[in-house]
């Protein structure tokens, strides 16, 4: 999946509403492992670790 521009979102799964959403530089691949969400972005050589319940990003180390 590639996101560039799209934002990442959280929706409640009872309203199916959107509950929060990360907008960041888009990436090339979004994976889901170790209770959390990862994006990379090859052309800024980075990977983001998204907390999937406040969809907070941490630069991984």
């Amino acid at each position: 999946m590639t996101s560039f521009g799209f934002p990442i979102s959280r929706i409640d799964p009872a309203s199916n509403k959107v509950e929060q959403q990360f907008v960041g530089e888009g990436g090339d691949a979004l994976r889901v492992g170790a209770g959390s969400v990862w994006l990379s972005n090859l052309k800024a050589g980075v990977v983001w670790r998204l907390d999937p319940k406040r969809i907070q990003a941490t630069l991984a180390e």
